[in-house]
């Protein structure tokens, strides 16, 4: 009986039907991607049992459009790729109410709209979450702290598939890298360039587990939380092209293992905190703020509390 379904990096197109026509009791994992693959996905997982033991789905680089059928008795589902297609519609609610051995859900670079279902907080397993790229709006639940947390507690473990099933490409520090078995360290949650509105909450500086957080690319308003310092784990944050405001916490500075970080085109304002290794990242993570100062992005800040607009404003009436 078919146990795998490995049909990637082909040019299949057409409709999808293989999975509706494969009814095999031991069919564990199916990976489709990188094809020419069209049109809606079948909704065949609710009809046939066989296929509700299945574990790993990806669908991903297609041209899939419409929305997502219902997966909530695939409950064994580890990882669900689906990004870069045409999918549409809210994000299903049953993600987080039916798969609780969810491990990596991505869903990137479709077209998703409305906001982020506060089921997902549920997802005790989680270790990668992408949503980014889509056109999800509304604020950051104040629950998502509740994920890393709880991805803490679970040890991830995968049936004795082949290698080349079980590995996965993912986003890490910008750049697309492939991941093995060895996702026990990793923890990512990536929201970046959607319609996101409202502050970051406070909880979010609650996932101390977190290794990587891209929230860049929206809307989002208000100061950074104080205690993001509680990070310890962080390697990578990028909040570029908001529209936060306020002064840079120092408990940033606390982040040690922190190698990542773009707090680029903001409204931020004050001194950059100083002799710490903030000042060490390339002046790029700051530019864009016209109230920052200081190193690395000026050599000083004005002793009478002017900006760094107040500074190019004068520059620019000496020179005329």
């Amino acid at each position: 009986m078919l146990g795998e379904m490995y049909l990637s990096n082909n040019r299949f197109s057409g409709p999808l039907s293989s999975l509706c026509a494969t009814q095999s009791p031991n069919l564990r994992s199916a990976d489709i991607s990188k094809n020419l693959l069209s049109g809606e996905l079948p909704n065949c997982w609710m009809q046939f049992q066989e296929l509700q033991g299945i574990v790993i789905l990806r669908l991903r680089d297609n041209n899939f459009s419409g929305e997502l059928p219902s997966l909530e008795n695939c409950t064994r589902l580890s990882i669900v790729d689906l990004g870069n297609n045409n999918l549409s519609g809210k994000i299903p609610t049953w993600i987080g109410q039916s798969l609780p051995k969810l491990v990596i859900l991505r869903l990137r670079s479709n077209e998703f709209s409305g906001i982020i279902p506060l089921s997902l907080c549920t997802l005790a397993a989680i270790h990668v979450l992408d949503l980014s790229h889509n056109n999800i709006s509304g604020g950051l639940p104040h629950c998502f702290n509740n994920i890393s947390q709880s991805a803490n507690n679970h040890h991830i473990h995968y049936p004795s598939f082949t290698n080349v099933l079980v590995n996965s490409e993912l986003m890490w520090k910008g750049i697309e890298r492939e991941f093995g078995k060895n996702l026990a360290g990793m923890r990512s949650i990536d929201m970046s360039s959607n319609c996101l509105m409202g502050e970051i909450p406070q909880s979010i500086a609650n996932m101390t587990e977190l290794k990587s957080l891209n929230l860049s690319r929206n809307y989002l308003t208000g100061k950074l939380p104080e205690n993001f310092g509680n990070m310890k784990m962080l390697e990578s944050l990028d909040l570029s092209r908001n529209q936060i405001s306020g002064k840079i916490p120092t408990s940033l500075a606390s982040l040690n293992f922190l190698s990542v970080l773009d707090l680029s085109h903001n409204n931020l304002s004050g001194r950059i905190p100083s002799g710490t290794q903030l000042q060490g990242f390339n002046a790029s993570a700051y530019m864009g703020n016209l109230g920052l100062c200081g190193p690395p992005l000026t050599p000083n800040c004005p002793p009478d509390g002017a900006t760094q607009a107040d500074d190019n404003k004068n520059m620019i009436m000496m020179v005329s």
